[in-house]
């Protein structure tokens, strides 16, 4: 009897079950105002993939399959006319599993651009000053008609200016949460874009007057200044002495723990030692060549052994040296 065929079935099901592993992902979900977001709408975008749910407490699961993704999430409660929270993080699949999700909570702005006598300007240049722990992709001109809309805007105080051909209006704002802000910015103050002889003539007067009353200070205080040099040369060079001392020292340290670890974590390790002692997760990936599933166990491993610390925020990953691992205080 031929096993030929039974035996590649076999690898051809042990292949695909593989490929395809899947593990429950569960999402805890966190705000500053330590929000019970049971019965909000929560719409999951993973990739090009979206999940719509109403939830049922402040955690939700789903069953992915191994590997990275890029999660965003929106939170939306019935009683608001807008959605009020949001939340950006990157997971890897299988060492993901128990997700910390922390959400911003955010309103929706829209706005029109308009002239003194309330045509709209279509076009306009436009700039946001908001404070806020989040990225936000902010319109830079206002569109074709005259509009604008920011969808996920953080809540607080927010300046909008418009200019456009040499006038420009401002507006301040506050964002409430789930809430549906609209502005009327009008174009109404001129910019002057032009500087006079006289405004020329002053400013370079005032400026060779700052010079010549900081030459004539440093003239004055020479004296004083060369015992002050002198004195702090002298400490710099012990301290640098000192500094020599410690670094041998800690060098030695370092390559002592170097010994210790695998040829990729050392790989990584000594790249973070060569930049400043700490990178992005994506530039570590990138100059290793090591794949993106395998980066993430790597410095899983390098954080437990207290070796570096990885700090998570939004889609941005920071791999940084520990002090106890580069011995410093």
């Amino acid at each position: 009897m031929n096993r030929y065929p039974i035996i590649v079935i076999c690898i051809f099901i042990f292949v695909c079950a593989t490929a395809y592993a899947q593990d429950d992902v569960t999402f805890t979900f966190i705000s500053p105002d330590n929000q019970d977001f049971s019965g909000y709408f929560a719409t999951i975008q993973l990739g090009d993939a979206v999940q719509k749910v109403v939830l049922h407490n402040s955690q939700h699961t789903l069953p992915l399959i191994d590997g990275p993704y890029t999660v965003d999430i929106t939170l939306d409660s019935f009683d608001t006319p807008t959605p009020d929270y949001y939340g950006s993080k990157s997971i890897v699949v299988p060492s993901d599993v128990e997700v910390s999700f922390f959400m911003y909570p955010i309103g929706y702005l829209q706005g029109t651009v308009v002239d003194m006598e309330g045509n709209l300007v279509p076009s306009a240049r436009i700039q946001f000053t908001c404070y806020s722990s989040i990225t936000v992709e902010f319109p830079y001109t206002s569109d074709a008609a005259g509009f604008f809309s920011v969808p996920q805007i953080p809540i607080g105080r927010c300046t909008v200016v418009a200019s456009s051909r040499n006038v420009a209006g401002r507006e301040d704002i506050e964002i409430r949460r789930g809430e549906d802000t609209s502005v009327e910015i009008v174009l109404g103050q001129n910019i002057d874009t032009s500087f006079s002889t006289f405004k020329v003539l002053l400013w370079g007067f005032i400026v060779f007057a700052i010079l010549i009353v900081f030459i004539s200070s440093l003239l004055r205080r020479q004296t004083q200044k060369k015992k002050i040099v002198l004195h702090h040369e002298r400490q710099l060079k012990e301290r640098k002495q000192e500094e020599s001392r410690e670094k041998e020292t800690v060098s030695k340290q370092i390559r002592v723990l170097l010994q210790t670890l695998s040829e990729k974590e050392r790989v990584v390790v000594t790249f973070l030692l060569e930049h400043d002692n700490i990178r992005s997760q994506a530039q570590i990936r990138h100059a290793t060549h090591i794949p993106r599933t395998s980066i993430a166990r790597i410095l899983q491993t390098l954080e437990r052994k207290k070796i570096i610390t990885i700090k998570k925020d939004g889609k941005m990953v920071s791999v940084k040296l520990t002090n106890l691992f580069l011995g410093s205080k």
